[in-house]
């Protein structure tokens, strides 16, 4: 039996929603072919897939990460406005394709108030200028009687994009981008980058590029550039660009954990080099996924399973936990590649971890509560990521047994609840969202549910997200992963339930 008590009058802190970001790159289709289809029958006269949008605001995404990514430090923003007949081609970089420039700034713009996303836009910190940056907020946000500004107008936009968010760079100590730098001279290149967008927007959001595996950048970035940015983003894959076994289960149900531990250090960074625990900046947790893009079976729905949405789940359930110093996550991506959404010629498939996401935006509650959790624990064993900027590779794959390769290891020993578990309330409502994560492969878990201070409960409902296998999968054929409709559950001085076995559920109650 587990026991969770909740004290819904105890406030941890406020839930940005902004955790329940996503990303999205010139690449494999996330765009051209994904939710940007000129021609096709289901989309707009913008080119944007109706289908696609509709379940972007399905799921309510807050923000939307562009141009990338590895793209974006080869990318100049002035190819991909105007008119899209006068747009050149270009070789790009990144992955080696041709980009057409079809899709844009003003259609990022127009993605995101069509979704009703705050945009976030990514400069160019590798062969991108000072000048390029600031430009590119005056064309944005601009509305002086100024050259990109009425460049903007001539486009056919008179009113500013208000672009707030903005970031400095992607991923710059990795040898893969254009311009790849350490992190001295990153530090003060973005804080040059910094100070002319502020120049051209005093009201800037701006994000530096951490590094989650080297503390050594990110002190040497806080250090810099402390008073100037509002957050630091850190990147996680598990799977392929991660140091996760695939074929280690209980491993797997440590990456939430994994995530955990990444946060607190870069949080460690800023508090120390700043000396003040309450510094204002945040962790952004920009792009993360429990696969990265390169394996070979990215594009099969039947990859993406039930095991991939409890992932998924556990680490909304750190980022809620979280949420005194993260401020914003992007899921990398949403659309195609390994995101939660597969777009087909006729219509698309809702992968598992889409359900997940719409559980946590539609149920999940705003402010996190205290809550105590008590019951059966697992142990596994957790890898280290000791990748640093001098010798870090693209491909970070951990061998089975311990050994390491390429700079990881396994041999952090971690205990871990079988039921993961956060509570959340909004204010001014006497309800609480509690979200339970069954991470038991083989066992379904009895759970008590008590409000501290013998509150007594007048009624719950249970939203679940399972199904019988751990491989069960959507595809065209048919969604076997998709959440049940909610079932009372009888409430009085407290709750008692039986959570299924892989499960993803939230409990909503009133009191």
């Amino acid at each position: 039996m587990y026991q969770i008590t909740v004290n819904p009058n105890r406030s941890i802190g406020s839930i940005d929603p902004k955790i329940y970001g996503h990303f999205t790159e010139h690449a494999f289709a996330n765009i051209q072919g994904g939710f940007f289809d000129p021609g096709h029958a289901r989309s707009d006269e913008l080119g944007l897939r109706r289908d696609v949008v509709e379940c972007l605001r399905e799921v309510k995404v807050p923000i939307l990460r562009y141009p990338g990514g590895n793209f974006v430090s080869n990318y100049h923003w002035e190819d991909g406005v105007g008119p899209r007949a006068e747009r050149k081609k270009r070789f790009e970089y990144a992955w080696g394709a041709v980009e057409d420039n079809q899709f844009g700034t003003a259609e990022f713009i127009q993605l995101c108030r069509a979704t009703g996303a705050a945009p976030y836009l990514c400069c160019n910190m590798g062969t991108g200028t000072l000048d390029e940056a600031m430009n590119w907020v005056e064309y944005c946000n601009s509305d002086r009687p100024t050259h990109y500004a009425d460049l903007r107008r001539e486009h056919g936009f008179e009113a500013p994009f208000g672009v707030r968010y903005w970031g400095l760079g992607n991923e710059c100590y990795g040898p893969w981008q254009m311009g790849a730098m350490d992190a001295r001279d990153y530090a003060k290149k973005a804080m040059e980058f910094g100070k002319a967008i502020r120049f051209a927007d005093p009201g800037a959001h701006l994000i530096a590029c951490g590094f989650e595996s080297d503390p050594a950048w990110n002190i040497e970035v806080v250090r810099e550039l402390q008073h100037l940015v509002d957050g630091i983003s850190v990147h996680h894959y598990s799977v392929d660009w991660g140091c996760f076994d695939l074929d280690d289960y209980l491993q797997l149900m440590s990456i939430s954990q994994f995530v955990d531990e990444l946060i607190k250090r870069v949080r460690a960074v800023i508090e120390g080099v700043t000396g003040d625990i309450e510094h204002p900046m945040k962790v952004s947790l920009d792009e993360w996924n429990m696969f990265g893009w390169l394996n070979p079976r990215v594009d099969d729905d039947r990859f993406y399973t039930l095991e991939n949405a409890i992932v998924t789940a556990s680490i909304l359930n750190t980022l809620i936990r979280n949420c005194r110093v993260v401020d914003m996550a992007n899921y990398s991506t949403f659309v195609n590649i390994n995101g939660a959404l597969h777009t087909t010629g006729t219509g698309l498939v809702r992968r598992p971890q889409y359900y997940v996401f719409k559980l946590f935006t539609h149920h999940m509650g705003k402010v996190l509560v205290d809550s105590e959790v008590v019951g059966e624990q697992f142990e596994t064993e957790m890898p280290i990521d000791r990748r640093v900027s001098r010798n870090y590779l693209n491909e970070a794959a951990v061998e089975k047994g311990g050994r390491r390769r390429t700079g990881i290891e396994t041999g952090v020993r971690r205990s871990l609840n079988y039921l993961d578990s956060v509570a959340t309330t909004d204010a001014g409502r006497r309800e609480i969202a509690l979200s339970l994560v069954n991470k038991h492969p083989e066992h379904d878990l009895e759970c008590a549910v008590d409000l501290a201070g013998g509150v007594e409960l007048r009624g719950a409902e249970l939203h679940t997200l399972w199904s019988a296998h751990l491989d069960d999968s959507n595809t065209e054929d048919g969604e076997r992963v998709r959440p049940a409709d909610p079932q009372p559950v009888r409430a009085g001085g407290s709750v008692r339930l039986c959570i299924p076995r892989h499960s993803v559920n939230v409990l909503k109650m009133r009191y």
